[in-house]
């Protein structure tokens, strides 16, 4: 139970970071489905069924929400800016290359 908690949870982050929230109806319904369909096994109970697709609802939701929040922090840059690695050592090779020498600010 726990795993197929985490895996809602999971499917909600994923689909929070690529779609709207009109998404959610569609896979509330196949989960509803699935889990009433593995309710006819002997081990569980109606009841045993309705509080698995209420968790997994419920966590589908919270990672949805967990999802919305991650998308409004900004990505990290993926480039460096040139000069921001200045101060910083160099390699040997580098160092003695003709564009290195001529680009190299000397401080005073």
């Amino acid at each position: 139970m726990l795993i197929a908690i985490a895996g809602s949870a999971f499917l909600g982050l994923t689909l929070a970071l690529f779609f709207r929230v009109y998404v959610l109806w569609p896979t509330c319904a196949v989960l509803i489905v699935l889990v009433f369909s593995n309710s006819f096994q002997p081990a569980q109970s109606l009841v045993g069924a309705v509080i698995m697709m209420a968790a997994l609802i419920t966590s589908l939701q919270v990672g949805y929400f967990t999802g919305l929040i991650l998308k409004m922090f900004p990505r990290a840059p993926l480039r460096v800016k040139r000069g921001a690695l200045e101060g910083r050592p160099i390699s040997s090779a580098a160092a003695l290359s003709p564009r290195s020498i001529r680009h190299r600010r000397i401080r005073h």
